[in-house]
């Protein structure tokens, strides 16, 4: 019998949900996505048109059993997080709902609804100082901690589980405030960047790669249960944020882009090294360099 091309992401609604949710499209799966009645869809609107299946999860009916049931989906890709870099009192409610209580009513949902294929993703900054656990912030330690929940499920359910571990993503369609988008709009508006210093390594990945490793994680396990763990996915070019930068010089000329470096200060825990001792993901590699990636993230 064969199994059923039906899938389930949260998250669909950002960055990589919704470049994921398209290539799914393509493959022949059929799409669904868990969003929140506050979630803004308008870009996935424009990404996939109608071709994806919304159900809203509301946390006061609590309805994540009924989602899952009536979804069925022989894999779920779980991309949903609240991601602070900095975080105040009034965001640990939120941080532990989004990052821990969510995803533990998910896992439940997919159990009792025997559904036994999960790709999880989590987060580098769970390793700063290059050290095996040392969370650079309070998202990242969230994170980490849905990762130990998700051994209970594991060992006591047979839930199958496959954690990408996640550096940084860029490419087109890009609205977040990232460091390359900050790059991209001090091009266009003709304006000064201030930055740090730039001695700080990125390690980033073009979202079509990170959607390949995506899907990849998800094949690997419906062909083979037993696959699963923790993995990275990381570029083949760890460079400077000074070296990035040259690589948008040699794109669009030095006098279009104006850097003062030094005049903000590195942030609190900054990651100037980024983590190099995990695994890879089997059988894949990135396959778009950062001069062909930033080259097409600046023609968007």
């Amino acid at each position: 019998m064969q199994m059923k091309k039906r899938v389930l992401i949260t998250g669909i609604t950002g960055f990589t949900g919704m470049h994921l949710a398209k290539e799914l499209l393509n493959e022949g799966y059929e799409v669904h996505g868990i969003i929140r009645e506050a979630s803004q869809t308008e870009m996935l609107r424009k990404f996939v048109a109608d071709r994806t299946v919304l159900h809203i999860y509301n946390d006061d009916q609590d309805n994540m059993m009924d989602i899952v049931g009536e979804v069925q989906p022989m894999i779920v890709y779980h991309l949903a997080a609240s991601v602070l870099v900095k975080h105040s009192f009034s965001d640990l409610t939120n941080l532990i709902n989004s990052n821990i209580a969510f995803g533990m009513k998910l896992v439940e949902a997919m159990v009792k609804n025997d559904i036994r294929f999960l790709v999880n993703t989590s987060t580098t900054w769970t390793h700063y100082q290059d050290k095996e656990y040392n969370p650079v912030c309070l998202y990242a330690a969230t994170k980490k901690a849905f990762e130990d929940i998700l051994v209970y499920y594991q060992e006591a359910y047979g839930l199958h589980v496959v954690t990408l571990e996640l550096f940084d993503s860029y490419g087109k369609h890009d609205n977040r405030k990232k460091v390359f988008n900050l790059l991209r709009d001090a091009i266009k508006k003709k304006i000064r960047l201030q930055m740090t210093n730039g001695e700080q390594k990125m390690n980033i990945i073009y979202i079509d790669d990170l959607v390949k490793a995506l899907i990849m994680a998800g094949r690997k396990m419906c062909i083979d249960c037993k696959f699963s763990g923790r993995y990275v996915v990381s570029a083949d070019e760890v460079l400077s944020l000074r070296e990035v930068v040259d690589i948008f010089y040699s794109i669009i000329g030095e006098e279009k882009l104006r850097i003062e470096w030094g005049a903000l200060p590195y942030r609190f825990r900054e990651v100037i090294e980024p983590w190099s001792k995990g695994r890879c993901l089997p059988d894949w590699s990135p396959t778009i360099s950062l001069y062909e990636g930033i080259k097409a993230f600046l023609s968007d």
